[in-house]
Parts: C-alpha cells; structure tokens; sequence
C-alpha cells in the first residue's frame, strides 16, 4: 500500500544479461515519474519518459536508435494506479496512439525499404492497437513491474520477457524471506520449464523510503540453459533525486 500521495523524482535503471560465453549486454538509462493525487483509491502515475540512454556504454545507434525514438514517442504516459500498484487505466490511451502513429511514418519515410525497421514497426504496433494490448506490454517493462510493487507483500510476480532468449517468456515468482520497517528480500526458484530451461533462481531487495516510495531495488535472475550453462540478468533501479 502507497504511504505517499505525490512525488516528483528521477530514477537510475542499470540492466545487465550475461551469457554463458561471458557475453554481456548492458542497457542504462535515467526514468522521471510524478505521481500526483487522484480520486478514491487510486494514484495519477506519469511515466514522463528517459534520459542519459546508454546501450553498451553507447547512445543508441543504428537500430538501436529506431526502437529509442518509437519507445520515447510512448511518453508521457499517465496511468491510473490502485494503491496496491495494479494499473486500471492508461488515462491518455488515444495520445499515445498518435505520437506512436506520427513516430513511425517519420521512421518509414526514410527507411520505407529496411525490411528489419519495417518488419520491426509492423510487429511492434500490434501493442499499440488497443489499451488491453498496450497494458499487457506495460506490464512486462521491467521498471513499471518493480516500480509498482506493493510494499511488503508475501509474494511478489514477475514477468521476465526476452529472457534468456529473444522469444522468450518466463512467469515467476518471489516468496518474502526476511524483512524490515523499510526493506524487504525475496527468492525463487524454479524448476524446468521446457525442454531448453532446466532451472531458475532469482533474488529481489527492495527498499522504501519512510512515505513508501521506491528508493532501491536490486534484482538478480539466473537460468541454466540445456547444453549452454547460466545465462544471468541484472537490474539497479536507485533514487536520484525525489521532490
């Protein structure tokens, strides 16, 4: 349950995917989200989009690039929230759609014969059709997932998307182990799950400030892979700066 009714803050996101040839892959970025008050029981979440964005120590480029403007054009995204942190509404559904239509003509008309930005447009706005679409692709973001958490639940839910592979899509969940006023730890474990993934463990800290509000998550997950070994993901979501 929220504790604060408005904030104004910036967050830091680190993700990092090891592979078991020791490959990584690090994504970082800066988030900025106001929450203002709301009617009933409820919260007014404004995703306001990132900055700083770095993949693999690089500003996006290429194709990287591509997929940046069309996630930058999503924002702001304002979002009705329960107090438990389950999203009932995107309350600026129809602005969305426009920005996302506008974004991607400007990519088209001067990549109309990329097949891969063309191919990649034609897949990805099939979220933006419908908000049933879009809040179903909302929640497998991995910062509005652990963004959202309600505070010292026995048992918290992830979805982990592109995880270990590109297809992939792993559902698990986090059992409290210890905690605190303000700190809470979980684990997982899974066993196989298809004939690739043979097992899962993962580790979920999060701490709060005194109002309730999000001040560091630290989030690991590890698979191991039939005939490959353990691919590991990484995430660091702390609090910069809070108005």
């Amino acid at each position: 349950m929220y504790k604060f009714k408005q904030i104004k803050a910036k967050y830091s996101f680190f993700s990092e995917v090891i592979k078991p040839s020791g490959e990584r892959s690090v994504f970082s970025k800066i988030e900025m989200v106001d929450v203002l008050p709301n009617r009933g029981e409820s919260l007014n979440f404004i995703l306001k989009g990132s900055a700083d964005v770095f993949v693999d120590g690089h500003e996006p480029e290429d194709f990287d690039l591509i997929m940046y403007r069309l996630g930058q054009s999503l924002y702001p995204i304002e979002l009705d929230v329960l107090k438990t942190g389950k999203i009932k509404q995107v309350k600026n559904f129809a602005e969305i759609q426009n920005r996302w239509s506008k974004e991607c003509k400007s990519i088209l008309a001067t990549h109309k014969n990329a097949y891969w930005v063309v191919r990649y447009i034609n897949m990805t706005s099939k979220n933006i059709c419908s908000e049933v679409s879009f809040l179903e692709i909302l929640g497998q973001n991995n910062f509005i997932q652990l963004f959202l958490m309600e505070q010292g639940k026995i048992k918290q839910h992830i979805e982990l998307s592109a995880f270990p592979f590109a297809n992939s899509h792993i559902s698990v969940e986090f059992n409290l182990t210890s905690s605190n006023e303000t700190g809470y730890q979980y684990k997982s474990k899974i066993g196989k799950i298809d004939e690739k993934i043979c097992s899962g463990y993962g580790e979920l800290d999060i701490i709060y400030t005194e109002k309730g509000q999000p001040e560091y998550v630290r989030f690991l997950y590890r698979v191991e892979v039939h005939g490959e070994g353990f691919y590991h993901k990484k995430i660091n979501i702390n609090l910069i700066t809070n108005k």
